[in-house]
């Protein structure tokens, strides 16, 4: 287990800062221009040679004719409609299952504050109006966020994020601190130990999951391997803390820290929180997140929870 102690406050004075090399995500972006036209052009070999296939013929056929048969012209007709319709239905069911978690969350979040307000003494005019302005003002809330995060995903998180700009990275004798934050995401950190190539790292809270394939790429531009990462601590269980855990956890064989109430929290089970898992089942929709398996799982510190049904908790 990775601790960091501090003995004197006036160590800070030796802390150094340096900036990640403009050039780094200069050649990253020729990489990727580079890489995408070598796709393109192996997508039209491809289809070339489908096409030649289809006809029937020969290349030089085609280029004789200068047609493309009738069937050959139904042929790529099919498969144009059927790539662009299984892209819409794919979108539809992402956006049917989202509206789906929304409702249960809306409801769930309704329920929980009704006691409260039927306690006040409202006529049943006035709570179902409350009912019909609480719903609303949930529901626009959870579409703002919706729409804030589906704006800073794929290729719009780099109008977010600046490598030169948002990653800093601290020297502190023989430490390496690597911080930077995501768009609607959190902090991520990255404490490096060890000297040379045997520095190993401990990463302190992952962020949101649909970030998950920038946050690698932003590791691996300042020069971690990912295997290096030998441990993840989790702050809290707030998903823009621990939303790509399980991710990490997964792919790298990394073990996560974590409070022994994060599974109660992650199901929104705490004491008082009655949406018995709604915010959860939306954020994995909306934010990406994915919980660490158990036995991914590693405890620090002991459990404050008193609630019964805790006791038979599988997680």
């Amino acid at each position: 287990m990775f601790s960091l102690r501090i003995n004197n406050i006036n160590n800070l004075k030796y802390w150094s800062y340096k900036k990640v090399p403009h050039e780094t995500m200069k050649r990253h972006k020729q990489t990727h221009y580079i890489l995408r036209i070598i796709a393109v052009m192996l997508i039209q070999a491809f289809l070339l040679l489908d096409i030649a296939w289809a006809a029937g013929g020969s290349f030089s056929s085609l280029k004789e004719d200068n047609l493309l048969s009738p069937a050959l012209q139904i042929n790529v007709h099919k498969f144009i409609s059927s790539f662009f319709y299984h892209s819409r239905d794919l979108a539809q069911r992402k956006e049917n299952r989202i509206k789906k978690v929304r409702q249960a969350l809306i409801e769930q979040s309704l329920q929980s504050q009704l006691q409260v307000k039927k306690g006040e003494g409202l006529s049943f005019v006035e709570l179902e109006k409350w009912k019909e302005f609480t719903r609303r003002i949930i529901s626009e809330k959870c579409i703002n966020l919706e729409n804030k995060l589906k704006s800073s995903t794929g290729i719009n998180f780099w109008k977010f994020y600046n490598q030169d700009r948002d990653l800093q990275i601290v020297k502190f004798e023989n430490l390496l601190i690597y911080h930077f934050q995501l768009p609607y995401g959190g902090n991520v950190r990255l404490i490096g130990y060890g000297k040379g190539k045997q520095r190993k790292y401990v990463m302190i809270d992952t962020g949101l999951g649909i970030y998950y394939n920038e946050t690698k790429k932003i590791i691996l531009d300042a020069g971690i391997d990912l295997r290096k990462i030998k441990e993840i601590w989790i702050t809290h269980f707030d998903c823009d803390h621990n939303g790509a855990a399980g991710m990490f956890a997964d792919e790298f064989n990394i073990p996560v820290w974590a409070h022994p109430d994060a599974p109660s929290v992650m199901q929104n089970r705490m004491p008082g929180n009655e949406l018995n898992g709604a915010y959860t089942n939306w954020a994995k929709e909306v934010m990406g997140f994915k919980e660490p398996l158990a036995e991914k799982l590693r405890f620090y510190g002991r459990a404050k929870i008193q609630d019964a049904s805790e006791k038979n908790f599988t997680f």
